[in-house]
C-alpha cells in the first residue's frame, strides 16, 4: 500500500498591518509604532513573551521606514561604522539576549557606542526583547543608563476576543479554513498566550494533512490532548 505524500506551500508568516490583530493586550505597541517618526530620542522597544506580536510589529514599522534588522549580540566595534549609514534598525534582542540561549551574549562597549552614533547620525532605531532592556544584564554603567532612557511599550498574552483572531489569522498564514466553532471551541480549551496558539494551529495543521479531513471540533481537541 503506498504512502500519499502531503505538502504544504507558502506557510511564511503574514506581517501585514491589515493582518494585525488590535487588542487591549498589543493596543500601546500598535500605538507607540503608529507614532513614528516623532518618537522620543528617535527610540523606542518593544517588549513582551514570545508570540506576543513583536515581530510583526517590527515588520509593520520596518516597511514604513524602511529599516534594516541586525540582532544586539552582532553589534561589534566593527560593525558600527557600516551601521552609521542607515537611516533606520530594528534591533532584536529577544534570542541572543534572553535566557533561552544560554545567557547573554553582547559587546556592551560596542551597544553603547551604537547608541551614539544613532543620535549623532539620526538613526530610529526599533529595539525588540522578551526582557525589559532596564533588565538587561550588561555591567557598562553608561549603557545600564542608555537602555532605561528607551520608551518601551510592553505586550502581554491575549485576551480570549484577540485570542480568537489570532488563532484565525495563524490559520489563514497557513492558507488553512476554519469555523468560528472550531475557534471558540480552542479559545476556551486552551492556554491563553500566543506562543501556545502557534503550537496549537501547527499541531492541527498537522493531524488534518496526515489524516486528509477538514479542521472539526475533534481535530481541534485531539491537538490540544496532545500538547498537554
Amino acid at each position: 500500500m503506498s504512502t500519499q505524500l502531503t505538502f504544504r506551500f507558502d506557510q511564511r508568516p503574514i506581517f501585514t498591518e491589515a493582518s494585525f490583530c488590535v487588542g487591549p493586550s498589543n493596543e500601546a505597541a500598535w500605538n507607540a509604532v503608529g507614532r513614528w517618526p516623532d518618537w522620543p530620542g528617535n527610540m523606542y522597544a518593544l517588549c513582551g513573551p514570545r508570540g506576543s506580536g513583536k515581530s510583526h510589529l517590527a515588520a509593520i514599522w520596518a516597511h514604513r521606514a524602511s529599516a534594516a534588522y541586525i540582532r544586539a549580540d552582532e553589534i561589534t566595534e566593527e560593525k558600527l561604522s557600516g551601521l552609521a549609514g542607515f537611516s533606520a534598525l530594528v534591533v532584536d534582542g529577544s534570542s541572543q539576549l534572553d535566557h533561552d540561549q544560554g545567557g547573554f551574549s553582547c559587546d556592551e562597549r560596542a551597544l553603547f557606542h551604537f547608541f551614539n552614533i544613532a543620535v549623532e547620525n539620526e538613526i530610529a532605531v526599533l529595539f525588540t526583547s522578551r526582557l525589559l532592556l532596564a533588565d538587561w544584564e550588561v555591567s557598562l554603567p553608561d549603557l545600564v543608563s542608555r537602555l532605561k532612557t528607551v520608551p518601551t511599550a510592553l505586550l502581554s498574552e491575549p485576551d480570549e476576543e484577540t485570542l480568537g483572531r489570532v488563532l484565525v489569522k495563524l490559520f489563514g498564514d497557513l492558507q488553512l479554513s476554519v469555523s468560528e466553532e472550531v475557534v471558540a471551541y480552542l479559545v476556551i480549551r486552551m492556554p491563553r498566550s500566543y506562543s501556545a496558539a502557534q503550537q496549537v494551529v501547527a499541531k492541527i495543521d498537522e493531524i488534518s494533512l496526515r489524516d486528509g479531513g477538514g479542521i472539526s471540533k475533534a481535530v481541534a481537541g485531539a491537538a490540544l490532548r496532545s500538547l498537554i
